[in-house]
């Protein structure tokens, strides 16, 4: 966030006209599986860290001019705008993935919820998508 305000500061400086807006993220698989290890439900983390990220960049005096959440109704009409005017264009298709099915959850699971060994360099809890050890991007056959 950090080299965003100071390029922002620096526009406004510059007298340009700037909109600097951000949002916690609520979306992603680590936020899911960190819900999980605190033992809270999704939405109620969720809200805990979006109130703790803004206390967080508040106090650091960042120069937001908007804070916001990616769960927002704002942010899914805009979203949407932005896929039909994409798909609208030609710009989106349609391709088939293998994905792992967990029959005991009853849904496909992300990347990050499957370890096993790195075929790189034998790390034996690398996540699916990548491994820590080393670094390497890991990714599933088609």
């Amino acid at each position: 966030m950090l080299p965003a305000d100071v390029y922002a500061r620096f526009l406004r400086q510059e007298g340009e006209t700037v909109l600097f807006i951000c949002a916690s993220d609520e979306h992603g698989t680590p936020t899911e599986i960190a819900a999980t290890e605190a033992g809270l439900d999704a939405e109620t983390f969720y809200q805990k860290l979006h109130e703790l990220q803004a206390e967080i960049y508040i106090s650091l005096g960042l120069s937001f001019d908007y804070f916001g959440r990616n769960s927002s109704v704002y942010n899914h009409e805009l979203t949407q705008y932005f896929y039909q005017q994409l798909d609208k264009n030609g710009f989106i298709e349609e391709r088939e993935m293998n994905l792992v099915y967990s029959v005991e959850d009853e849904r496909f699971l992300p990347d990050r919820y499957i370890v096993g060994t790195c075929p790189h360099c034998g790390y034996e809890s690398a996540r699916g998508d990548q491994c820590e050890n080393c670094t390497t991007l890991l990714a599933r056959p088609n």
